[in-house]
């Protein structure tokens, strides 16, 4: 912790610095925890690894007003059928996004193939910070350069950097994920820039047809639509 973001100290003034007996979370989490204030709620939310009862690694989520407790996790994205059947999320790069007067919620997650080994970096979408919908099973980024050929790894935080662009930073390496000879391999962190606002879209070369469901007041129905079209856009609001 830290009163001004320059000067940091280990542990809890409270508490012995002994994390083996005083441990910073009641539960396991091995990797790649992603913890941020969120103003909206005013509280510290977590985004954790667990493990679904199918024994699928899997990414969970926990809120709390003060950092030394933590209430248990629980789990909001996990493999499913859509994925391949030996399929595990690592990550939990979650990042929570403000643009004019709307706020999202990305959730960077790499899904581990245990056929090929890779680590493929996908992303979820939400408007509350938990409940996340994966708008396309397309890699976010591809595993395609000599140094990250392997495992991808997006790191938390949007940060808009200015004359109209936003950014986020990955980690990636040449080598597979059961690869133990690795010293003298290609690997770095790496800057990703792009238009703001233009973080996630569905995208086609010829036609793509999609359904979106969710709630239209019906005093003020209106219907805003953000597509960069080059060619036509048909839209159609149906009433159930």
């Amino acid at each position: 912790y830290s009163a001004d973001g320059i000067v940091w100290h280990h542990g809890d003034p409270e508490l012995p610095n002994d994390f083996l007996h005083y441990p910073f979370l009641p539960f396991g989490s091995d990797t790649q925890c992603s913890v941020f204030w969120d103003p909206g709620l005013r509280k510290y939310v977590g985004y954790f690894r667990a493990w679904h009862t199918t024994g699928a690694r899997s990414i969970a989520r926990s809120e709390t007003n003060d950092l030394r407790n933590w209430p248990m996790p629980r789990i909001i994205l996990s493999p499913d059928l859509s994925d391949p059947q030996l399929t595990d999320y690592y990550n939990c790069a979650a990042s929570r996004y403000r643009s004019d007067d709307e706020t999202l919620y990305f959730l960077f997650y790499s899904m581990f193939d245990h056929d090929t080994q890779k680590c493929y970096p996908r992303v979820a979408v939400s408007r509350d910070g938990e409940h996340f919908d994966r708008v396309d099973r397309k890699n976010y980024l591809e595993n395609d350069r000599d140094f990250d050929a392997g495992m991808i790894f997006v790191g938390p935080g949007i940060h808009d950097i200015g004359n109209g662009e936003c950014a986020i930073v990955y980690n990636g390496s040449n080598w597979d994920h059961g690869e133990r000879d690795v010293v003298g391999r290609p690997c770095g962190s790496v800057m990703v820039r792009f238009p703001k606002d233009r973080i996630v879209g569905l995208g086609t070369e010829s036609y793509y047809n999609f359904t979106v469901t969710g709630f239209v007041d019906p005093s003020n129905p209106e219907v805003y639509v953000n597509a960069d079209v080059r060619g036509r856009l048909r839209a159609a609001l149906i009433v159930d």
